[in-house]
């Protein structure tokens, strides 16, 4: 089971820490046993080397009335983290801040920054231009980008129906192809 985080949690934002669902160690083994790997560097891990990642932050699930997404395998991606890792649980997942998230973690970790180390990615431009127009976390928050990310994820990851028992396992996403079977996709810093 991971750790809390109550260590890294701003006192000013008790909404950071917002207790997770009861199901979360089921979920997060589940999403484990389908990706083991760090989707960014490619490299198999174990332990606490890797992080199951939301796109869209749990904590911020819960604030714009869509809790279902903390479970749901479609807003989940394994990233490494950790002092012996490129930590892209950090610096593609949050950009750099675990007050904000990157909602293209999924093609930034598969295609953009796959195969790049920390300095490779924090010196890359593109990551740079992201990190300039990263989300406001949800202090900063307007009504207005509040309502975009509620269409946005109602968009991305419209509601499912509850799944019955013996249904519920097939309904986890098929893994990605292991990282050694993906081609090649260049890329392409944007314009300056």
């Amino acid at each position: 089971m991971i750790e809390r985080r109550a260590n890294r949690v701003p006192p000013d934002m008790p909404w950071f820490d917002h207790p997770r669902s009861p199901d979360w160690p089921q979920v997060e083994a589940q999403h484990l046993k389908i990706q083991p790997y760090c989707v960014c560097c490619g490299r198999l891990k174990s332990g606490p080397g890797l992080r199951v990642h939301h796109i869209i932050p749990y904590q911020i699930c819960h604030h714009i009335g869509r809790p279902d997404l903390e479970l749901d395998e479609r807003n989940l991606i394994t990233l490494c983290e950790g002092p012996m890792s490129e930590n892209h649980h950090l610096v593609v997942g949050h950009l750099q801040s675990l007050l904000s998230y990157n909602l293209e973690v999924a093609v930034d970790a598969r295609f953009t920054f796959y195969g790049l180390n920390r300095t490779q990615i924090l010196e890359n431009p593109w990551w740079l231009s992201k990190v300039t127009h990263r989300p406001e976390g949800l202090e900063e928050m307007t009504g207005y980008n509040r309502d975009w990310l509620i269409n946005y994820a109602n968009d991305r990851f419209p509601r499912k129906a509850p799944a019955s028992p013996e249904t519920a396992e097939e309904s986890y996403i098929q893994a990605p192809p292991p990282p050694a079977e993906r081609r090649f996709i260049p890329r392409i810093a944007p314009p300056i």
